[in-house]
């Protein structure tokens, strides 16, 4: 017995969980001590997101894609943290934590 489950199932869910983040990091805009770094890490998930999930013929990620979200893993961390005091970690304002782990 052979299960699959459809591609547009699977690329809409992560597009949810993906726009949920960035809903968290929405709501928490007034966190942040400077707003510029990071409304840029927002737009570089976001960006790296839609590339990620466009949908193309071969169901295989191009090696300068993966890079590409390699590089955003460890940017947008580094965007992020570096405006948030050191109490912000409770709040929504950490929506990038739970990105590392995907």
């Amino acid at each position: 017995m052979n299960i699959t489950v459809p591609r547009y199932l699977i690329i809409g869910l992560a597009a949810i969980f993906s726009a949920y983040h960035l809903l968290l990091a929405t709501v928490s805009i007034d966190v942040p001590r400077e707003k510029a770094p990071y409304v840029a890490a927002m737009i570089l998930y976001a960006v790296a997101t839609a590339a990620s999930l466009w949908i193309s013929r071969t169901p295989r990620m191009p090696i300068w894609l993966a890079a590409f979200n390699a590089v955003v893993a460890v940017v947008v961390p580094l965007l992020v943290t570096s405006q948030l005091s050191h109490g912000a970690g409770d709040s929504y304002a950490a929506w990038h934590l739970s990105l590392i782990h995907i």
